[in-house]
């Protein structure tokens, strides 16, 4: 048993739940390919924090996620909430209702890809949320939904929030929605030392492509 995982899960299809789709509480040591969620009331993959099951970490080959937190007791609205730390190849969240992906610290994530993000003044989602630090995406894809007609203040692609530091985007294509009325932010920086390496930010037509209030 030298080098194998202590759990291994592939070909899981999870829909219509009430609450979460998979709220992984481990086993240590973990792999999981190829997972589709969709259908939830809560978020389509948890991975909370504060217990001894995180400490050994989880492995994702392609994790996605669609039509999530339908719920209206959805205690935060991401379609993936990662608190814990893992390391994915693929991540992929169609359609949020809501808000996309949450991150904790020390994720590593090869390639996100947020497709149809929700532009809507009702709650000012976001594509991605990083609240930890030392978090890397190697490349990061959001699209907003062209379909959307609203007007107000948006939320935006990626948010790094005041205290998440020394987080790293290899690539960042994000094309937003081209609604005049509607105040979006494609990518927001709080957090310090934050490092992105190339990309492009287009069609953000009545907000901004990039807002940086740090290091």
């Amino acid at each position: 048993f030298i080098n194998m995982h202590e759990c291994t899960a592939e070909q899981v299809f999870i829909c219509n739940t009430n609450k979460h789709g998979w709220n992984f509480r481990g086993a240590n040591d973990s792999y999981i390919n190829n997972v589709q969620i969709k259908s939830t009331g809560w978020s389509g993959f948890s991975f909370p924090t504060g217990a001894t099951f995180a400490n050994g970490g989880l492995k994702v080959g392609t994790l996605h996620a669609y039509g999530t937190n339908l719920a209206g007791d959805d205690p935060t609205g991401y379609s993936i909430d990662l608190q814990s730390a893992l390391m994915a190849d693929r991540i992929y969240v169609d359609s949020p209702p809501k808000q996309g992906i949450r991150l904790g610290s020390a994720n590593h994530i090869n390639r996100v890809f947020i497709a149809f993000r929700n532009p809507t003044a009702s709650g000012a989602y976001w594509g991605v949320v990083c609240e930890g630090s030392a978090n890397t995406i190697n490349s990061l894809k959001i699209n907003d939904n062209f379909n959307v007609s609203n007007s107000g203040t948006d939320g935006g692609g990626v948010w790094i929030k005041v205290g998440a530091d020394r987080n790293i985007i290899g690539n960042i294509n994000m094309f937003g929605q081209n609604n005049t009325g509607l105040t979006s932010i494609g990518a927001l920086i709080e957090g310090n030392y934050t490092q992105i390496n190339s990309g492009v930010i287009s069609d953000i037509v009545s907000g901004t492509g990039l807002k940086i209030s740090s290091a």
